[in-house]
């Protein structure tokens, strides 16, 4: 039942459609009915003959036959053709609609196709801002690197002049050093010789006591002075020596401290170099990087240029792709069934190769934006490095100051320890001259001073005018002379002076009194 339905719509559709089947089946239907009709009024209009012959004759029913028959044929030939017209028609309707479908579906496609391409195109025209933006940024970051490379490059240079300052100036100081020890070495030469000296003289002086203590003798006052200004000069020069040992002590503590102290600058200069070294190796790790960003920076050039080409293809394959739609719906329109099915065959071709290109396109998209994403990690990392390397040499250039502070400090420390040994050792040298000047006015005062005549000493010592003078010498003397107190005690010895006429009758006293610059001088009474 629904075929027959659906062949009758068919055919009221090509009824329809092909009026000349109307024309031509009214006429013939026309024609057939009007035979017919006068045939029937014929047969009608003449019931004479009819009735005349009370039959129709056999040769009239024959031919009446025959013409049915014709007929018949006819008209079930006719019918044959309609139907067989009506089929073909109806099949060509089909594969239109078929293709009028297939059309539709790859113009969906197609619309869907370009719309896709039209979002890939706007994604990619953001990424191509953001990879613009990106490489200006890199760019700005290049600009400040390089900046910092040339501040750390006048740095740097700073750095090794005031270096080789530093070492001209501890090449001074060791010469300085050097000089200082010589003297130091003369200098505990002659503490050596004076040591030698002072041994001899209190020898000396010991085998005196001895001899005068076993014999007892008076000795004249000439040598009792003799032998007192030697202890004296002995003693003072024994004081000299004290300050020049303690002097030296000092001396050797500083010459030790300038050891330590060019020790340290050794080591400093060692860490300078290695810092340097290792300037250096960073400076070459950043040309090396910055190397690396310009080959970067080329191969997002060339990236950038083939997504200006591909972006440019994709616009004229859009073209294209819009041309392809208006063709198709004017070959749609004109063409016939077979053309139809030649360009559908065609176009269902063009629109596989299309569709295979662009899948092919999308799928190289898909790899330069792998590309991309990872060249956006590699750059984000290497910004994060050069970070961590400008933190690096920051903090570097911050020690190397603070490193040159304490440089600059221990040189002026260094400097104020010369300025003192100067000054100890121009000290010294005053102390020489004044020590040559008070020998010779020494000299002089004993060729100028006469001697009393000599007086007759008492027996007893314990007599009260004898010993007060001196008493009250030495009280007025403030150092506590051994010498003077031995000198002091000679006089009781001399008591036996009369019993050995051989050597002397005279006796002397010495006085004693405090002169200037703590001298004690002896008159002899």
């Amino acid at each position: 039942m629904m075929s027959k339905k659906t062949q009758q719509r068919k055919l009221a559709g090509t009824k329809k459609k092909f009026p000349d089947y109307h024309q031509w089946n009214s006429a013939g239907v026309g024609t057939g009915a009007t035979d017919t009709k006068k045939k029937k009024i014929s047969n009608g209009t003449n019931p004479e003959t009819t009735t005349s012959g009370g039959c129709h004759s056999p040769e009239d029913k024959q031919q009446n036959r025959a013409q049915l028959k014709e007929e018949n044929k006819a008209s079930h030939q006719h019918q044959q053709a309609l139907t067989r017209q009506l089929e073909a028609q109806d099949h060509t309707i089909g594969i239109l609609m078929c293709q009028k479908t297939e059309l539709e579906t790859a113009l969906h496609y197609s619309q869907d196709t370009a719309r896709k391409f039209e979002e890939d195109s706007k994604d990619l025209a953001g990424r191509l801002h953001h990879s613009w933006h990106f490489a200006g940024e890199l760019q700005r970051a290049l600009s400040a690197m390089s900046a910092e490379h040339e501040r750390a490059d006048r740095y740097i240079e700073e750095l090794t002049k005031e270096r080789e300052a530093m070492s001209l100036e501890l090449f001074r100081n060791i010469i300085t050093n050097e000089e200082l020890k010589e003297k130091n070495a003369e200098l505990q030469e002659k503490l050596r010789l004076v040591e030698t000296e002072k041994s001899e003289i209190q020898l000396h002086i010991k085998e005196i006591k001895r001899k005068l203590e076993t014999d007892k003798i008076p000795l004249p006052q000439v040598q009792t002075n003799t032998l007192q200004e030697k202890m004296w000069r002995q003693e003072e020069e024994l004081r000299d020596q004290e300050k020049l040992q303690k002097h030296e002590e000092k001396m050797w503590r500083q010459e030790q401290r300038l050891r330590d102290q060019e020790q340290q600058m050794r080591e400093q200069e060692q860490q300078m170099r290695e810092q340097e070294q290792q300037m250096r190796k960073q400076e070459e790790q950043m040309r090396k990087q910055e190397e690396q960003m310009r080959k970067q920076e080329e191969q997002m050039r060339k990236q950038e240029e083939q997504m200006r080409k591909q972006e440019e293809q994709m616009l004229k394959q859009e073209e294209q792709m819009r041309k392809q739609e208006e063709q198709m719906g004017k070959q749609g329109s004109r063409w016939g069934s077979r053309r139809s099915r030649c360009g559908s065959r065609r176009t269902g071709e063009q629109m596989g190769e299309q569709e295979e290109q662009m899948r092919k396109q999308e799928e190289q998209m898909g790899e330069q934006e792998e590309q991309m994403r990872k060249q956006e990690e590699q750059m984000r990392k290497q910004e994060e490095q050069m970070g961590e390397q400008e933190e690096q040499m920051r903090k570097q250039v911050e020690r190397l100051q603070f490193k040159e502070e304490r440089l600059w400090d221990e040189y002026e420390k260094m400097q104020e320890e010369e300025e003192k040994i100067r000054g100890q050792v121009e000290k010294r040298r005053e102390k020489k001259e004044r020590m040559g000047e008070q020998e010779e006015k020494m000299q002089e005062e004993r060729c100028s001073e006469p001697c009393l005549p000599p007086s007759k000493y008492p027996s007893d010592m314990s007599h009260p005018g004898s010993l007060e003078p001196a008493r009250e010498a030495g009280k007025g003397y403030s150092h506590d002379n051994r010498t003077a107190q031995q000198i002091m005690q000679l006089p009781p010895g001399m008591k036996n002076a009369q019993e050995r006429p051989g050597l002397g009758s005279t006796s002397c006293i010495p006085f004693f009194y405090g002169g200037d610059k703590k001298k004690i001088k002896i008159i002899n009474i």
